[in-house]
């Protein structure tokens, strides 16, 4: 047989073989190469000096200027493009590199990995450089095979993440700029608050799923812009959640709040409709419907990416909690 007649998945097979003989005699730190083509992404400023990167599968030294950095979480683009640059290579939001709070196209011409990461996918797309979250760890050492791989470890500190994920592109600067930005918004969304008579009002926050009802705290995600970058009050039984709480529909009036935020379901294209089910029985309620905020036509529905909490989506997130409570 002609191999040109092997089916593709041995093909990648056979690819994968060779890139694990290739790589066997390199370190885990091996540089990329530099001068590899870049097809229009925007990446790290060249530096002159090797960066050690340490991670939670060791270190990785970065030489140059990595042209085709994969990003294996649509997140990490998204951090990416608050530092200027834009990954080569991403794994997708439901199946698309475009996000819903991204204006225009900016991740257009990504290669598409796939929602969840694609070996025979990265492999076709040759990064020079790949970054990957804790949840690829499983798959870590055939990755590296592909090319220098960094595992990062996350703190739950957005900020404090931004700026460690900045380190190892070299842009410091510009997350400092880029936070600097960040929080210059959240004092004019504090104002615009204050404006409109919304500061001091109580705000709870709802997640509707299928199978249950979440109160979120104070912290992280949402919660922590909410309650912290815009200085909003929780109600007192929300002060003790830290993350979230699963509560009954009957316990709901325990969480009356002057504001309510919902969100609906996990992630999926068409939307949850299980959650949505759920969501539209609680409304018929009389429960619901005696809620402050239900009352006063101040509950709002968010997208789920309101949930996450990496740099562009918060700012996007902080933009629109203060417009819902501002009608502005």
């Amino acid at each position: 047989m002609h191999i040109t007649q092997f089916p593709r998945s041995i093909l990648a097979v056979i690819l994968l073989l060779a890139v694990a003989v290739g790589c066997s005699s390199r370190p885990a730190a091996d540089s990329p190469n530099p001068s590899a083509a870049g097809s229009g992404s925007a990446t790290a400023a060249a530096s002159a000096e090797p960066r050690v990167v340490r991670h939670l599968k060791g270190e990785t030294t970065i030489e140059g200027e990595p042209s085709k950095i994969a990003v294996l979480d649509y997140r990490l683009a998204d951090s990416m493009l608050a530092l200027g640059a834009k990954p080569y290579a991403m794994t997708t939001y439901l199946g698309s590199t475009d996000t819903e709070y991204l204006e225009g196209k900016p991740l257009e011409g990504v290669k598409n990995l796939g929602d969840k990461t694609n070996l025979e996918a990265v492999l076709d797309a040759a990064p020079d450089l790949i970054i990957a979250r804790k949840g690829d760890e499983a798959i870590y050492d055939q990755l590296n095979k592909i090319a220098p791989t960094i595992l990062l470890e996350e703190t739950g500190d957005w900020r404090k993440d931004l700026r460690s994920f900045a380190d190892i592109l070299g842009k410091s600067e510009q997350a400092s700029q880029w936070l600097q930005q960040y929080e210059g918004k959240a004092t004019e969304a504090k104002n615009k608050l204050a404006a409109a008579s919304a500061a001091g009002k109580t705000v709870a926050i709802l997640r509707v799923l299928e199978k249950e009802y979440r109160v979120y705290g104070t912290s992280p995600q949402l919660g922590g812009i909410v309650y912290g970058d815009l200085g909003l009050q929780a109600p007192d039984s929300v002060k003790a959640i830290k993350k979230f709480q699963a509560i009954s529909m009957e316990s709901l009036p325990e969480f009356d709040a002057d504001f309510l935020f919902v969100q609906v379901g996990f992630p999926a294209v068409g939307g949850d409709k299980e959650a949505e089910k759920k969501f539209d029985e609680l409304k018929q309620s009389s429960l619901w419907r005696n809620l402050k905020a239900v009352k006063n036509d101040q509950a709002f529905v968010l997208p789920y990416w309101t949930l996450r909490d990496f740099p562009l989506i918060n700012e996007k997130a902080l933009e629109l909690v203060t417009r819902k409570m501002t009608g502005k």
